[in-house]
C-alpha cells in the first residue's frame, strides 16, 4: 500500500483543483499538459494498452521511490516519547 503514495498525491492534487478552481489555473494547465504528454501522445504512437501500462508502471515506481525516501528518513529518528525529556533538557540549558 505504501507504494501507492504517488496515486494518493495525484488524487489529492486533483481534489484540491476541484475545490479551488480559480486559485489553481496554472496547476490545471500543467496537469492537462502532463496527461497529454504521458497518456494521449503514447496512445497515439503505441496503442492504449501499452501507453496505460507504461503510465501506471511509472506511477507505481514513483510511489516506491517516494515511500523509500519517507521510510528511510523516519527510521533514522527516535520516537518523540523517547526524546521529549532530552528536548526539554536541551531547551533549559543556556545557549553558549
Amino acid at each position: 500500500m505504501v507504494s501507492l503514495m504517488g496515486v494518493a498525491f495525484r488524487l489529492g492534487s486533483l481534489q484540491h483543483m476541484r475545490v479551488k478552481p480559480r486559485e489553481t489555473r496554472i496547476e490545471q494547465v500543467l496537469v492537462l499538459l502532463h496527461h497529454l504528454l504521458w497518456l494521449v501522445l503514447p496512445m497515439a504512437l503505441t496503442g492504449w494498452a501499452l501507453a496505460l501500462a507504461n503510465y501506471l508502471l511509472v506511477l507505481w515506481f514513483c510511489g516506491v521511490y517516494l515511500a523509500s525516501i519517507f521510510v528511510t528518513n523516519h527510521l533514522a529518528h527516535r520516537p518523540w516519547w523517547l526524546t521529549a525529556a532530552s528536548w526539554r533538557a536541551r531547551r533549559a540549558m543556556p545557549a553558549t
